[in-house]
């Protein structure tokens, strides 16, 4: 059995470059909007993590708000949180599953896709059966790593 803490002892939000791939950028109306992929490391694998993030265009020091989608949506930013001066940042989780822009799994991690095509998601037993023994081998600890991970992506960029 795992202690929660003892589950994230090797996990560093904070470790390694962002490498951050902006795909669109543009300020429109008053908001600064942009989409990019950025760098989450996890378990010796790099995932490549799609974010979307607004911003009324000079606002400095801005409340966050991060907006986490459900089941198997995708990346949204609610612009009346932006217009009463939020600086919000979504991302994607799901992996490909039908749309364009998707956060990218390698090989090994590839049960973070939600679809069963792509992954299959992970949570009490392996594509082949067997148990689970680790909960870092679960699609749920790949996508709370990815969570954490976009938390100091948010931080970073809001100075």
């Amino acid at each position: 059995m795992f202690l929660p803490a003892e589950l994230w002892n090797n996990f560093d939000p904070d470790k390694g470059d962002f490498k951050e791939k902006i795909i669109f950028a543009e300020t429109r109306n008053g908001i600064y909007k942009k989409n990019s992929y950025i760098s989450a490391y996890l378990l010796g694998e790099e995932i490549r993590v799609f974010v979307k993030y607004s911003v009324k265009e000079g606002l400095k020091k801005a409340p966050g708000l991060l907006d986490v989608h459900g089941w198997m949506s995708t990346a949204s930013i609610d612009n009346t949180y932006v217009q009463d001066g939020w600086a919000v940042m979504s991302y994607d989780y799901c992996g490909k599953n039908q749309r364009t822009e998707y956060t990218k799994y390698p090989e090994a991690l590839r049960h973070g896709n939600m679809s069963r095509e792509m992954g299959p998601p992970i949570w009490s037993t392996k594509v082949d059966g067997q148990s689970i023994k680790d909960p870092n081998e679960t699609s749920d600890y790949i996508w709370y790593a990815i969570q954490r991970r976009i938390l100091s992506y948010f931080q970073l960029i809001k100075k």
